[in-house]
């Protein structure tokens, strides 16, 4: 099992020492002050210069490819003199065989496995290998890791200082909604005075077409809910039982939901003076 890396610096809440150990969990799942903990604490063990230590290191990487590079070609010449001295080797004993079978003689026959010259370049080839470095190493490899990190706690924290916004941004525009709603219900109480003479012009609730009856109630064509305003082209007297039925829906959908006669109800409200 892995151990877990740890960190330690001042903590800069107390000033106290603090360890921050490497977690299994992922920065993005973190929440914004953890993150904030961690990025003040591996700061103090990033080095300043991160741009230059990114240079380096990536000319560094460079170096490293341009080796694999030479290791590899060292390696197939090194292939090619174990295959032609493989053919060799077959040809001889293909030739010592036929000479044996016209002289009918097999005794002292030694094959030759490696001749001088491919012993020495044999030789070469693997002196040239063990000059070059077997493994990646670079002494800045600590620091990118600690830069890496950082790198990834940064980016989950603008993340979440994103979410944060957009959240606030949505209670916002809630509290507008709320305020809008309030002021159009104040409003309106005012708006429903200058309505009394809708009785007079007609007695019908314009939805149903039925009687207003003894105590109508005021409602927005258009609902609040959704932005309507209190004015006098989006409010009118209906009867009770339609109101209760209408609550938040828009015109379309009263209509639609309760099949009523759209022709009818735009008839009635137009010759009320009121938006449909």
């Amino acid at each position: 099992m892995a151990k877990k890396r740890i960190y330690i610096g001042m903590n800069p809440a107390t000033g106290g020492e603090i360890k921050l150990t490497k977690r299994p969990i992922p920065p993005e799942k973190l929440t914004l002050s953890q993150l904030k903990l961690e990025e003040e604490i591996l700061l103090q063990f990033v080095p300043a210069d991160q741009d230059r230590i990114k240079a380096l290191y990536k000319a560094e990487i460079a170096n490293w490819n341009k080796v694999k590079e030479q290791r590899k070609l060292i390696e197939q010449n090194i292939d090619n003199i174990k295959k032609e001295a493989h053919l060799r080797r077959q040809r001889s004993r293909h030739e010592y065989e036929k000479l044996s079978l016209l002289k009918k003689c097999f005794s002292g026959f030694e094959e030759v496995h490696q001749t001088q010259e491919e012993f020495n370049m044999m030789k070469t080839e693997l002196d040239k290998l063990s000059k070059l470095p077997q493994y990646f190493q670079s002494q800045y490899t600590k620091d990118i890791k600690k830069i890496t990190q950082l790198s990834r706690i940064r980016k989950a924290i603008a993340g979440k200082e994103q979410e944060k916004r957009e959240e606030e941004k949505k209670k916002t525009a809630r509290a507008i909604i709320a305020m809008h709603y309030g002021k159009s219900r104040d409003l309106a109480e005012s708006v429903k005075k200058e309505l009394k003479e809708q009785i007079s012009i007609s007695p019908q609730c314009p939805y149903c077409g039925g009687d207003l009856g003894k105590d109508p109630h005021c409602d927005h064509i258009y609902p609040v809910s959704k932005g309507g305003l209190s004015t006098q082209n989006n409010m009118v007297y209906i009867c009770s039982g339609c109101n209760l039925k209408k609550r938040t829906f828009t015109l379309s959908q009263f209509i639609e939901k309760y099949s009523l006669q759209r022709v009818e109800i735009v008839k009635r409200l137009s010759k009320l003076g009121k938006d449909h």
